[in-house]
């Protein structure tokens, strides 16, 4: 704003001015804290060289602000204009303002005022010091009809008595007031005009010295970039917005500060996270004030879809990526598209998640501390689950594709494929990696190329992968969601879901003689988990075992084995017969149900242990049973 001060400057030094200087800003972009913070401070070290004091010295400038807000009359600007001129005189000189508007100057004399204020009076209507810059503020939310009385008596005051008179206004908003009249009048009073444009980072300063709080001032201004991004993203430049933010965050800030869900070494990431939130959702809260519509920001997640859209826009051919479909989109959609695109890619700051006690503060005015420590609690484990291993930093690096310096996005390339050669990821990563790829090698990227070679190699280490990799049953079904028609990908991806095959092969054949040893030890907890535990009860490892070895742990196990063993198995098929997701069990079912008949047929005569035996050949007889 420096060159605004040189304006004001040079105007202050220009003898029997006749005009004003208008500075324009949106309302609350920070005009008035401007005024009051940066230009007053400066304009009161300035000498006003027209008006000299008692002792012949060159008196310094001040200033006069008035706001216009709320102003019913000009007799009412009269009053409230002497009243920034002389602010400790008495409320009677006050009224006397508009006595002597009414009765002329023969009021000069009216009793109980004194000397001082005598001559203030007089020198206010007929000879205003010339070292006072009054400044207008909010002349734009005048009713039409006082609007044009008070800019005929800022005209008087520039024009006839040569006054400094700067004016604060949203220009857009009072050319639609005075209509066709604005431009006659501003050609007449106004000589030059400011576009006022906030910087965040010269308010930040001044906003944070009010809270007294090194660390929180030092926090703020270490991702200041945060809020900048998402006030340009925004296409938001209220500084009420930001003050009412900085507010919010702090009682925020000092919550996190005291809480015991939050583990230390986490303590910058989870308050970025906060202001992430706290500042994207206050932005667009002060531009619709729609609550059901600013909530369907629960339904955000800043995953790595977003990193594949950006993805995609990044490698398109130029002009191909359809910016206007997001605007063909019913509000709703469109409202978390333009929220996903303006405060979900900033720079260093990836993440989101939504908060109720935030937002909930942010709309009443009231924070939840008992939710908001319940939500800090649950962020502290995603961000646990989140501290990802060398091989997804390297994914979550090469996913930020051309936002990466070319450095570092060809040094974890580089690095990434000689882990997939060395089998270092997941099986289920390669799909997604050779995606990738393939977009590097689209783009032009250092020439690179996904050559045959480099395929075999790839392929090699897949299979490597295995001694590290862990079924993944959605990837068996779904694959990976991205697409590539490339026929690189497509073999990538067959292969991957035929290794992930392989380890829950390998897994079953490992959780079988799980159950035998079992049900020799008699373990009816650890017999109920392998039969009929979330994932083993839709998994078909029996197909893995041998009837007869499980006959013979039967035949030797103590008699309430044998009953819970019915139970479970009763319970692993709950419909009477085999599902068809536990099908390739049929055979060990129909096995086991002959060797049952067999013994059964041996134990003469009859006891508990044979009842027992003759409940689980009739449950499998049973089970076998085709489904109708």
């Amino acid at each position: 704003m420096k060159d605004l001060l040189t304006l004001i400057k040079d105007y202050l030094n220009q003898k029997d001015t006749d005009f004003a200087i208008l500075i324009n800003g949106q309302w609350g972009s920070g005009k008035t804290y401007f005024w009051k913070n940066d230009v007053t401070p400066n304009l009161k070290n300035i000498d006003c060289p027209f008006v000299k004091g008692k002792d012949g010295k060159l008196e310094k400038y001040d200033t006069a602000y008035i706001s216009l807000f709320g102003l019913t009359s000009i007799d009412d600007l009269n009053q409230k204009l002497y009243s920034a001129y002389y602010p400790i005189l008495s409320n009677k000189a006050y009224v006397a303002v508009k006595e002597i508007i009414n009765r002329g100057a023969a009021f000069f004399k009216m009793k109980g005022l004194d000397k001082g204020e005598e001559n203030s009076l007089v020198e206010f209507f007929f000879n205003k010091p010339k070292n006072k810059v009054v400044c207008f503020d909010d002349i734009e939310r005048l009713d039409s009809k006082l609007l044009s009385q008070v800019l005929g008596f800022v005209n008087q005051l520039t024009e006839h008595e040569n006054l400094k008179v700067i004016l604060l206004c949203d220009e857009m908003v009072l050319e639609q007031k005075a209509k066709d009249d604005y431009q006659k009048i501003k050609e007449k009073l106004i000589r030059f005009t400011f576009h006022f444009k906030p910087d965040i980072d010269t308010t930040l300063p001044n906003f944070l010295s009010a809270y007294g709080s090194p660390e929180f001032t030092k926090f703020i201004l270490l991702h200041r970039d945060l809020i900048g991004n998402a006030f340009h993203n925004g296409e938001h430049n209220n500084m009420r917005t930001l003050k009412f933010i900085l507010d919010l965050f702090k009682k925020v800030f000092d919550a996190v500060k005291d809480s015991a869900g939050v583990n230390k070494e986490d303590w910058e990431s989870i308050q970025c996270r906060l202001l992430l939130f706290l500042t994207s959702y206050s932005i667009e809260y002060k531009k619709v004030s729609n609550k059901a519509l600013l909530d369907k920001t629960k339904d955000i997640n800043s995953d790595w879809l977003l990193q594949e859209d950006l993805l995609e826009r990044m490698l398109a051919p130029a002009g191909t990526y359809d910016e206007k479909k997001v605007e063909e989109k019913p509000e709703e959609e469109k409202f978390i598209q333009d929220f996903k695109n303006n405060y979900l890619n900033i720079e260093g700051y990836r993440f989101f998640k939504y908060f109720q006690s935030i937002s909930d503060y942010i709309h009443t005015g009231y924070l939840d501390k008992d939710c908001f420590e319940k939500e800090l609690i649950g962020l502290q484990g995603e961000i646990d689950k989140e501290k990802v291993s060398r091989e997804q930093y390297l994914v979550n690096q090469l996913n930020q594709g051309l936002l990466l310096d070319d450095g570092v996005y060809h040094k974890c390339l580089d690095e990434t494929i000689d882990k997939m050669r060395n089998g270092e990821f997941a099986i289920q990563s390669y799909p997604t990696l050779i995606g990738i790829l393939l977009n590097v090698e689209r783009s032009g990227l250092y020439d690179f190329k996904l050559s045959e070679e480099l395929m075999a190699q790839i392929s090699l280490g897949m299979n490597e992968s295995l001694k590290i990799s862990l079924y993944d049953e959605r990837f068996s079904y779904y694959g990976t969601m991205i697409r590539d028609e490339d026929k690189r990908f497509n073999e990538t991806l067959k292969l991957a879901q035929t290794l992930n095959d392989s380890i829950e092969e390998n897994t079953l054949k490992a959780t079988a003689p799980d159950l035998i040893d079992a049900i020799k030890k008699n373990d009816l907890d650890r017999i109920k988990e392998i039969l009929t535990g979330d994932v083993s009860v839709q998994t078909p490892f029996l197909h893995y075992l041998s009837g007869k070895d499980v006959m013979e742990a039967i035949e030797g196990a103590e008699n309430k084995t044998k009953h819970h063993f019915d139970l479970c198995l009763q319970r692993r098929y709950p419909h009477k017969y085999i599902h068809e997701t536990l099908i390739s069990e049929y055979v060990f079912v129909e096995e086991l149900n002959h060797l049952l008949k067999e013994h059964i047929a041996k134990i003469n005569p009859a006891n508990i242990d044979k009842l027992n035996l003759i409940g689980i050949q009739k449950n499998t007889e049973m089970f076998m049973t085709p489904r109708k």
